[in-house]
């Protein structure tokens, strides 16, 4: 029988292998890169103040909020496309699916393939 501490472990060492995983590697190789430009930090500072000038108009019911969520949109859309920021954005993607399908394949209809019966405590509620 194997016990939880060795499906914890075997845990770990499946964490490793996906930290190891060259889409999640090159995702956090571009994330690093990306950050350490100069622009982009300016860029998503820049994307922060239109942010919080549009929660505060939103907040203080301002007559010119649309002004504010154009601002924002064109702000976003001017960091989205800077292309450090945007490469990293494509291997995000890429890397969020990945974990996605491993999350998907461990854990879906897990309780039905262990035939585990939820439907009997839901009568003792």
């Amino acid at each position: 029988m194997i016990e939880k501490n060795d499906i914890i472990e075997k845990t770990y060492e499946l964490r490793k292998v996906i930290k190891n995983n060259q889409i999640v590697k090159n995702t956090k190789e571009l994330e690093k890169k990306m950050l350490e430009d100069e622009k982009v930090i300016k860029l998503i500072m820049k994307f922060q103040t239109a942010q919080e000038d549009y929660n505060n108009a939103l907040r203080f019911n301002d007559t010119n909020i649309g002004l504010y969520s154009k601002k924002l949109a064109n702000i976003k859309e001017e960091l989205y496309e800077f292309p450090s920021v945007k490469e990293y954005l494509i291997s995000y993607k890429k890397s969020q699916k990945y974990l996605k399908d491993i999350t998907n394949e461990l854990f879906s209809n897990l309780v039905e393939e262990l035939e585990i019966n939820n439907d009997l405590w839901e009568k003792f509620k």
